[in-house]
């Protein structure tokens, strides 16, 4: 179920002018069942948005694009009281929208227009910045400690391996288990710091 009109003149002159200027956004409505087209566009923000949103008189979805802090936010604007049919339909259409305006930072679904205000834009910027830089620096400072957790890991796995394959002498069976026990008991005792950090 493809979604008709994206391709159209006045849908790619409307994305673009929402990128060229800071504020800039433009909202899409459906012209039949599988066809949008462009309802308004603008360059003053969230609250011109919002307020064309506001302004539809028709239940029906509305898709839209806005630049907010130099952040390209997808809106999903799905009226409250919208049937389930007419939702599964919007999910789909919604995977084509996201298609054609990729790439894009952030989506932000709404139901009222109230919805669509700078506290919402802010908090979604704020989870969405704070979620790459929260993963890089912690995932950076973890990454020396996981590699060296697996290299220990490796180095467990080669002992034990050469002690199985080397059963012909008992005798130094026997001496390397107690050693091999003490090296594991290291090693869990490290791993559980090296998780508590």
């Amino acid at each position: 179920m493809s979604l008709n009109g994206l391709n159209n003149v006045e849908v790619t002159q409307a994305y673009q002018g929402a990128l060229a200027e800071a504020g800039g956004w433009f909202l899409l409505r459906y012209t039949s069942r599988d066809a949008v087209e462009v309802l308004k566009r603008g360059t003053g923000g969230a609250g011109e948005a919002r307020a064309a949103v506001a302004q539809y008189d028709e239940t029906s979805p509305l898709y839209g694009l806005l630049l907010y802090r130099r952040r390209k936010v997808l809106v999903k604007y799905v009226p409250e009281g919208t049937s389930r049919l007419l939702q599964a339909r919007v999910a789909v259409h919604f995977i084509n929208i996201s298609e054609k305006f990729a790439p894009h930072d952030i989506v932000l679904p709404i139901s009222t227009p109230e919805e669509l205000s700078d506290a919402a834009l802010a908090s979604a910027c704020s989870l969405h910045t704070a979620a790459p830089s929260s993963s890089s620096s912690s995932g950076s400072s973890r990454q020396p400690k996981l590699s060296w957790i697996q290299e220990a890991a490796d180095e467990g796995g080669h002992a034990d391996h050469a002690e199985h394959d080397d059963k012909s002498a008992c005798l130094q069976e026997h001496a390397t288990q107690p050693r091999s026990h003490a090296a594991t008991a290291s090693r869990a005792r490290l791993l559980i710091i090296a998780i508590s950090y």
